[in-house]
């Protein structure tokens, strides 16, 4: 049995479909390189390309290190950039199959420097326009602490405006755990 949360598993399992040969990947908030290592791992034989991005200088080392240490070829396809997630399309120059954002703050570090909602919204809405059809913007969203229950309250009322014969939705939260993770799926049509 793995130790991994529902939540990542079932979110991984998605990006899985998205993943293909010339795939161009963005994790907005790479923070300790969880998500950027199982995306390059995958993306390692098929010619894809990942962008990392994170607000934390902390973050961009601790995931660069970490791609390093599993496979230093992995650095061959990644960028880095230390930046906060709403100027997500100052680093795009195609369209991406997928963006992956995981909310909060990163693990192990200041719980005070936290994603906030004014610049989650800002950058979600870049990400609905720079996405490739077809392609997946994943959300995790962590509802446990204040700011994060306010930034997923207010993204789901974002997404409720979408069209539907354009976008597919899919929201997965534990329904008897309130302050569990969710995970928002969001496919352009």
């Amino acid at each position: 049995m793995t130790n991994k949360k529902t939540h990542i598993l079932l979110a991984q399992n998605n990006w899985l479909f998205f993943i293909k040969k010339n795939t161009l990947i963005i994790d907005t908030t790479c923070g300790n390189g969880h998500d950027s290592l199982f995306i390059a791992q995958n993306l390692n034989k098929i010619k894809g390309k990942l962008i990392c991005i994170d607000i934390q200088q902390n973050a961009i080392e601790n995931t660069k290190d970490l791609l390093k240490s599993e496979n230093p070829n992995f650095l061959d396809f990644t960028s880095f950039h230390l930046r906060n997630h709403e100027d997500l399309e100052k680093v795009v120059t195609e369209k991406p199959d997928l963006i992956i954002y995981n909310l909060g703050y990163l693990p192990g570090s200041d719980k005070e420097l936290k994603t906030i909602p004014k610049t989650t919204l800002r950058s979600i809405s870049k990400a609905f326009s720079l996405i490739k059809k077809n392609g997946l913007i994943s959300i995790t969203c962590y509802p446990g602490h204040l700011e994060g229950n306010i930034e997923e309250k207010e993204i789901l009322k974002m997404i409720r405006k979408l069209p539907p014969k354009e976008w597919k939705i899919l929201y997965f939260k534990h329904k008897d755990k309130e302050n569990a993770p969710s995970l928002l799926l969001i496919e352009k049509l």
